[in-house]
């Protein structure tokens, strides 16, 4: 679920590989960045703010007009802290105050500028406010510092301002001053548990991890690996969610996560889950640098299935990732990188024998209704890119579409070796590239493809890219599966996706099944189901509860169309020796 709420991952690949946690902190031989964070309370002894000193040493000097600091102002819809006036940036260098000014872009970011040459050591200082939110705060992705059940959690890249991003290395080093926390106060980011961490790589580790502090509540397991590897993994957590079985499923996670770093030959040492309460809505999870996010609010109840796939999904985004190949170039889009992410998700646990052969048969054909009755399945990957936030749909797209090019794929390598490969060997191939920082982007991944099928590998990702209908060779997930014609409703949701952000009903489509059951313009939207649930799922309804007047009414309805589309679903060529080759 990481591209319909965030996946950064992309930003620090090539330095996955010289990746290192310190056990102290030490004189720097490179340059180094030290970030100091300071939690400050309020009466009530919950989190309200976090101080920041940000230390920058670097012998390179920084003119007048050049820029010092960066920070994304808004990804996505999710807007970042905005400093500015009294809350401004602070900073000095060897030689005294330092005066900033900042620009905007329209893509953006904020770039800060010094007003003099720089020298020596550069301390910026700021303070960080959590988003204030309410019941009309949109989905989006979970990077902004939100309070949580008298903690705080963020990702950085929305409140901490860093040096321009490139390949320079950097010590970088995290403190938790915590001397007026109160007790029970602990804290935690993506590459450590405790006061003080450090990492070597580039900036975007910094920027791509997240952070969390407060009553903190953890499970924690160290997973030895079959190359030698020992992992640290923990899951994090806020008060007592209600909607699941915390406990259950941070084991599951564990149990899922050792057999996934098993299957990619994963080196690193650590791996975390970090989990944020929205008590308005809001479900589902953003990747991040080595953990990722689940955000779940308390009126969706999480089956144990729903929470496998998303821990899988979001797991194999350390792994498989395509390299960008130039700044705003979308030809990979997010096929890849979400596609990846759903095909594993739903061949590993099955592989792994975490599902049965019913459940794994479910969730392929949930994959398959998705692609098929998606109503912009036919959008090029550039215009699903650059219109993935007018409506869920759109967003999901690149995750359906993705998986069934891949499961296409998959059959045709296993159809033309007789079996003895299949997607994971040019999968795991530019995995590898990427650990040894290679190039691994498009043209890569088409010509390992190339290799394997020959040129119409090119062809079948140029008919994908354009919005062209897939429909995957028979034997795709096994010899003994049949794609089988069975068209179905596409999702419609009745009215304009924006009244989700407004909270009230607005572009209701006449005649639409939402009419149907009794939605009327103006009404008032209290609270309403995940719209991607109903959205991926062929068979949901979508329930709301909307206010009329001074009454509340409950409104359930099949979000579909009337008409039918081509769609396909996997069945069984017989009930008996049912295997399949994965």
């Amino acid at each position: 679920m990481s591209r319909f709420l965030w996946n950064p991952l992309t930003a620090c690949k090539a330095a996955m590989t010289s990746l290192s946690i310190l056990s102290k902190w030490s004189v720097p031989t490179r340059p180094s960045i030290s970030l100091t964070l300071t939690p400050n309370f309020n009466a009530s002894e919950h989190i309200v703010s976090l101080s920041a000193i940000l230390v920058v040493q670097d012998a390179r000097q920084v003119n007048s007009g050049d820029v010092l600091f960066e920070m994304k102002m808004i990804e996505g819809n999710v807007p970042s802290n905005d400093y500015q006036g009294s809350n401004s940036l602070k900073a000095t260098d060897d030689n005294g105050v330092l005066s900033l000014s900042f620009s905007d872009t329209s893509n953006g970011m904020r770039y800060w500028y010094p007003s003099r040459l720089t020298e020596g050591i550069i301390t910026a200082q700021f303070e960080a406010f959590p988003r204030e939110v309410d019941e009309q705060t949109p989905v989006g992705p979970r990077v902004d510092l939100r309070m949580d059940q008298g903690g705080i959690i963020g990702a950085a890249n929305s409140f901490i301002p860093v040096p321009p991003s490139d390949d320079t290395i950097f010590d970088i080093h995290l403190n938790w001053n915590l001397t007026a926390a109160p007790n029970g106060t602990t804290v935690v980011c993506s590459f450590g548990d405790g006061a003080t961490s450090s990492k070597t790589g580039v900036v975007d580790i910094l920027t791509t991890s997240t952070f969390m502090a407060g009553p903190i509540q953890k499970y924690t397991q160290k997973i030895a690996l079959e190359n030698g590897v020992t992992e640290t993994f923990g899951v994090y957590w806020f008060g007592s969610p209600r909607t699941f079985d915390i406990e259950k499923g941070a084991r599951m996670s564990a149990d899922l996560f050792a057999k996934m770093a098993q299957f990619f030959k994963d080196t690193e040492e650590s791996y975390r889950i970090f989990l944020r309460f929205n008590p308005y809505r809001g479900f589902g999870g953003s990747g991040f640098l080595r953990s990722f996010v689940l955000e779940y609010d308390p009126y969706q109840t999480i089956e144990e299935n729903v929470l496998l796939y998303i821990f899988a999904h979001e797991m194999v985004h350390n792994w498989p990732l395509m390299e960008q190949e130039a700044e705003g170039d979308s030809e990979e889009g997010a096929w890849y990188t979400e596609g990846i992410a759903d095909y594993y998700s739903r061949i590993l646990p099955y592989k792994f024998g975490l599902i049965n052969e019913q459940q794994f048969m479910q969730a392929m054909n949930v994959e398959a209704s998705s692609y098929y009755t998606n109503p912009n399945r036919e959008l090029t990957d550039d215009e699903a890119n650059e219109r993935a936030w007018e409506d869920v749909a759109i967003q999901r797209l690149p995750y359906s579409r993705g998986a069934m090019y891949l499961f296409d794929a998959n059959g045709k390598i296993m159809e033309k070796s007789g079996g003895a490969r299949s997607i994971d060997k040019p999968v795991l191939e530019l995995l590898r590239r990427q650990e040894n920082r290679q190039k691994h982007g498009l043209k890569e991944w088409l010509l390992l493809m190339v290799q394997e099928l020959g040129p119409r590998a090119e062809e079948d990702w140029k008919m994908m890219s354009r919005g062209e209908l897939i429909v995957p060779i028979s034997n795709a997930v096994g010899s003994d599966f049949k794609l089988v014609r069975s068209d179905q409703e596409p999702w419609e949701l009745g009215f304009s996706s924006s009244s989700l952000s407004s909270r009230i009903i607005g572009g209701l489509i006449p005649g639409s099944r939402a009419a149907e059951a009794g939605l009327r313009v103006g009404d008032i939207i209290v609270r309403n189901d995940v719209v991607f649930n109903s959205a991926d799922n062929y068979e949901r309804n979508m329930t709301l509860l909307i206010k009329r007047g001074e009454t509340e009414i409950n409104v359930s309805y099949w979000p579909r169309k009337w008409e039918k589309v081509e769609c396909w679903q996997w069945a069984r060529h017989s009930e008996e020796n049912s295997r399949l080759e994965l």
